[in-house]
């Protein structure tokens, strides 16, 4: 049985300046909770900036500050890719990969353009590539299907995307679908027609798709064969895609155990190192203490000599003194005045009749020169024992310096020198599978880009199927503008009903899908309430028309603070029977009502919503996927998306 193409949020994954930021995203239901200003509409408008939307509201001081680039892993149709994108310059081309974000390197990415008009990236426009894999035509779309004058321009997924991310400046807004804007508005309203199988005037639009898509199924038939050749040159078996895997997995595991091998060899050597490094250390110390030692010996002989000198000079003079005195009893009297003789100190030739010192003076002078010697012979004697210590000292340092150095010398070639060799070996080994390892990953990403041509050509014959079932719609008459606005206009009744709304009559979708509640359209109503329910309602009824039948738009929806103009809390002298708290419940009951539908239906689908309040319905979290939960006072939750600013 034929479905709604669909789109699964997995992952969005944030690269800053310092670490990454993720949130995590499954099937069905999703909610990102929190205070306000914390950074919960930013995963909303990173997920729309990623499929090719724009970054104006993304560029304020923490993401600015902290962000890098963002990725965002997207199952389409249940094929996985992931997209990545810099979130600062949304003029850089997206690069997209085949499969999750860790297979990163194993597959070729792809360059797409954001813009139509940039055709600077080799592969295209984004839009093109998400509409391919959504099994969605890329049909012209007239502003207006009356005024032959009405331009037209061929159908974008950022067209679709308008009617699967209700903004929270869209909710309850009536700016809704660009409604101030009327050739934009009538341009919606034909995507909305084209989105449920209404082709009115489009026959030869799908034709000349049809044949587009058919000669680019015959171009990849021909690139499958080349690239299917080139394998076969190569000696890759395009029949046994496991062996390719498994040999780059081999080479990598291989590559793994030599890295945690080198880790712990560095280790060893370190710790090797260290103990080298201590005796080193050991080494370098005693050699310092030594050289103190030598140091201190010379300073020591040094002034022994000079001492040694002073106690000759003091030795000399007691002894001159002494000659003096004898040398006065011999001295005749009766020699000639004119007569000299030699004195006894220094040697000069003295008069005689000179006058001459008291022997008393001879006497006090020669106690204090034995008094000074004896003094030296002291300081000689101190000296000679310092030497003889630090003679001995050194001896035992020197000993101990042997013996370290020889321990050094035998711990590096006992561990050190052995160490290095291993480590070396296994650089060497490590060098060689790295090559290695990069041909597998080469020929690995290769067989890749044939395996993504095979895909592509099954989502080409997939499309080819869906044009000719499109075309044999209009001229089978099969599917009208009416019928789709009974059943729409009947969910959406159904959906006010339970919204907790009073008054619930004439309600009803118009044949341009515009709303009406008590009669009154939805851009004429006065109440910003109604407005808010019904636009959520209008997505939410799109939303449960594609799951019961093959449309062409994906079963996701993106809804922000859809709390916005209802009190959520009830007073305490409140005692109406319908309150706005609960018409905020009713919101969320009804969602998830869709979604629990569709699982028992075996239909896929994702919503998420953003919003600073959770339902007391939704409480115990068995209905939900609880992306994130923000609180600026921190504790056990993120203070925001970027949780270090």
């Amino acid at each position: 049985m034929e479905i709604s193409p669909y789109l699964i949020v997995q992952r969005l994954i944030i690269q800053g300046a310092i670490k990454q930021y993720t949130a995590k995203f499954e099937e069905g239901l999703n909610l990102v909770w929190g205070d306000m200003d914390s950074g919960k509409s930013s995963i909303l408008n990173l997920i729309d900036y990623c499929l090719g939307g724009k970054n104006d509201n993304l560029l304020y001081g923490e993401m600015k500050a902290n962000g890098r680039i963002v990725f965002l892993e997207v199952s389409l149709n249940g094929k996985v890719f992931t997209f990545e994108r810099d979130i600062l310059s949304a003029s850089s081309p997206i690069r997209l990969y085949t499969g999750f974000f860790e297979e990163r390197s194993t597959h070729f990415p792809l360059l797409l353009a954001a813009s139509p008009e940039d055709d600077s990236a080799p592969d295209g426009w984004i839009s093109d590539f998400i509409l391919e894999h959504l099994g969605i035509a890329r049909v012209s779309i007239k502003e207006s299907r009356i005024r032959e004058d009405s331009s037209s321009d061929r159908l974008s997924f950022r067209d679709l995307m308008k009617l699967m991310y209700l903004k929270q400046t869209r909710v309850g807004s009536d700016a809704l679908l660009n409604y101030q804007s009327p050739a934009v508005f009538n341009k919606n309203v034909e995507i909305q027609k084209f989105v449920f199988n209404i082709y009115d005037d489009k026959l030869t639009g799908l034709q000349s798709e049809l044949a587009r898509e058919s000669a680019e199924y015959n171009e990849l038939e021909k690139n499958e064969r080349f690239i299917k050749k080139f394998l076969g040159d190569v000696k890759i078996d395009v029949n046994n895609f496991e062996s390719v895997r498994e040999e780059a997995e081999n080479y990598e595991a291989r590559m793994a155990e030599l890295d945690d091998g080198l880790r712990d060899l560095k280790e060893d050597f370190v710790l090797s190192n260290d103990v080298g490094a201590e005796i080193s250390n050991a080494i370098k110390g005693i050699r310092i203490e030594v050289n103190g030692i030598d140091a201190r010996l010379k300073e020591i002989d040094s002034q022994y000599g000079n001492y040694a000198k002073l106690s000759n000079t003091y030795r000399f003079d007691i002894d001159a003194l002494k000659l003096s005195k004898i040398s006065r009893s011999i001295i005749s009297v009766n020699r000639s005045k004119n007569d000299h003789i030699p004195c006894p100190l220094c040697q000069t030739e003295i008069e005689v009749t000179s006058p001459a010192i008291d022997d008393i003076d001879i006497d006090n002078q020669l106690r204090s020169l034995k008094n000074r010697n004896a003094g030296i012979q002291t300081v000689l004697t101190e000296l000679r024992d310092e030497q003889k210590k630090l003679i001995s000292q050194k001896e035992k340092l020197q000993r101990t310096l042997t013996e370290a150095s020889r321990s050094f010398d035998e711990n590096n070639l006992a561990s050190i020198s052995p160490l290095l060799t291993s480590i070396q070996a296994i650089e060497d080994a490590r060098s060689l599978l790295k090559i290695t390892l990069a041909e597998a990953e080469r020929n690995l990403s290769i067989y890749n880009k044939f395996v993504d041509i095979g895909t592509k050509l099954e989502v080409k014959s997939l499309m080819i199927e869906k044009l000719r079932r499109a075309i044999k719609i209009i001229r089978d008459g099969l599917i009208g503008l009416d019928a789709v606005i009974d059943e729409l206009t009947g969910l959406f009744s159904l959906h006010l009903q339970k919204s907790g709304l009073q008054k619930v009559h004439d309600v009803f979708l118009d044949k341009k899908f515009i709303g009406y509640f008590r009669g009154i359209s939805y851009y004429n109503t006065s109440s910003g309430g109604v407005r808010t329910i019904t636009s959520i309602a209008l997505f939410v009824t799109r939303l449960q028309y594609l799951l019961k039948h093959a449309c062409n738009l994906p079963t996701f929806l993106m809804i922000d603070t859809p709390g916005q103009n209802i009190g959520r809390h009830r007073s305490d002298d409140d005692n109406t029977e319908v309150s706005d708290p609960k018409l905020y419940e009713n919101i969320f009951n009804q969602i998830v009502s869709v979604v629990n539908n569709s699982a028992k239906e075996g239909r896929k689908c994702q919503i998420i919503i953003v919003d600073n309040d959770l339902p007391d319905s939704l409480k115990d979290g068995d209905n939900f996927h609880l992306v994130k939960r923000f609180s600026k006072q921190g504790g056990k939750y993120e203070k925001g998306l970027i949780n270090d600013a």
